[in-house]
């Protein structure tokens, strides 16, 4: 089963090479060229607008995070990063 309830926080993990596939991903998006063409430069694009315009859709309905949707055989947690939405 897939979810994260089925696994422990600990194992909500997201490594640093998906971190970066999803990066270069989201910049190759139309929506990324609008949000940025829209708030005026790339370096005004919020965390809160890829959580609106990227994180919210892909994991809608699944039960997962972006980190559990990529990872085949999710690992325990390194370090924790923490982030802001506004």
């Amino acid at each position: 089963e897939r979810g994260q309830k089925f696994l422990r926080p600990v194992n909500w993990s997201l490594s640093v090479a998906n971190f970066i596939l999803i990066a270069e991903y989201i910049l190759k998006t139309e929506t990324w060229l609008v949000l940025s063409r829209v708030k005026g430069g790339e370096n005004n694009v919020t965390t809160h607008d890829i959580n609106q315009h990227f994180t919210i859709p892909w994991t809608s309905g699944s039960g997962c995070s972006i980190a559990l949707l990529l990872a085949l055989h999710p690992g325990e947690v390194e370090l924790m990063l923490s982030h802001s939405w506004s």
